[in-house]
């Protein structure tokens, strides 16, 4: 019997693109969805079979017949619910590239829904997430500290809208310094693991000194004036990075837990995200979910399974960068 295929939504964004041209990688059968037929027809590719098109706002019957749905389209504080809900209706697992807290908190809540439908969701499969969830499923049960080193990072229009979403969630952080091959300022943000793997876990950013203080400085602020509001306004001044300044760019992942930390690293951060999304899908569709319901990719695939799949590679140690 032939596998139901991945519905990419959102496929003509900038990381719609990436997750599509993954998925071709990949041989995976997909269709492609979104509001512009289009932009969509120009994009299929040898393993697309069809397009369908609707808008955020009137999805109908789009996800129907269709093993998983993955999604590009944010900001997903605003837009991601109803996708989600409509791939839980549908009988279709789910996966995303958000990292907004914001969005993962009401996902959350269709938990229940989803293991009625039998249906695995997976949100934040983008690299702030995906290799950290995995990595804190190796190191077991409780919390986890996780830092992420970005080099020189470009950020999309649609990265800005989300973070400019995010501006003044939590209270302010202050920056830390740490020191872990490389050195850096960490600053705590609203993270997924405190929802998906330990109320007690931490996600910090690492920066430069300048980054992280000005970071600090323009935290009140944006609690007092809600900047998005203006977040489409914002993102219009900013260029999508190039081909050349992706893949100049690197990550570097460090998941600690009481006693020992692993490390993760890759190279263009965009292209990545598409990838491990991509590939979640095709798990999914493959029927590897281990369990149903909204969770992390760490409880719902296996850890081990699923690096090599990703072709990430773990590297041990027994240093604490900060203790728990």
């Amino acid at each position: 019997m032939s596998l139901k295929p991945v519905l990419l939504y959102g496929a003509t964004g900038y990381t719609g693109r990436l997750c599509q041209a993954a998925l071709e990688s990949l041989e995976q059968p997909y269709l492609v969805g979104g509001r512009d037929r289009a932009g969509l027809e120009a994009l299929a590719g040898p393993h697309c079979q069809g397009v369908r098109v609707a808008p955020v706002e009137a999805l109908g019957d789009i996800f129907e017949g269709v093993g998983c749905v993955l999604t590009a389209v944010g900001p997903f504080a605003r837009l991601g619910l109803t996708v989600l809900d409509a791939a839980i209706a549908a009988g279709a697992h789910y996966v995303d590239t958000t990292g907004e807290q914001t969005f993962l908190r009401v996902a959350l809540e269709r938990h229940d829904a989803a293991q009625a439908a039998g249906v695995t969701a997976l949100p934040a499969c983008g690299i702030e997430y995906l290799p950290m969830f995995l990595g804190a499923a190796l190191l077991g049960e409780g919390p986890v500290n996780t830092y992420l080193w970005l080099d020189d990072f470009h950020p999309t229009q649609g990265s800005v809208r989300s973070m400019v979403g995010m501006a003044g969630v939590g209270s302010t952080p202050m920056p830390k310094h740490v020191q872990f091959e490389r050195e850096g300022y960490a600053i705590r943000i609203p993270g997924a693991e405190e929802l998906f793997v330990h109320p007690e876990s931490r996600t910090h950013l690492v920066l430069k000194a300048h980054e992280a203080w000005t970071f600090t400085a323009l935290w009140p602020l944006a609690k007092l004036f809600s900047p998005a509001r203006f977040a489409d306004r914002i993102a219009a001044k900013v260029t999508d990075p190039t081909l050349a300044q992706r893949e100049a760019d690197g990550f570097h992942l460090v998941v600690q837990s009481e006693q020992r930390w692993l490390l993760l690293e890759g190279r263009d951060v965009y292209a990545s995200t598409g990838h491990y999304a991509a590939a979640v899908a095709q798990r999914l569709v493959q029927g590897a979910a281990l369990q149903t319901g909204v969770l992390s990719a760490g409880k719902a695939l296996d850890p081990k399974a699923m690096l090599e799949t990703l072709g990430l590679e773990v590297r041990w140690g027994q240093q604490v960068i900060e203790p728990l």
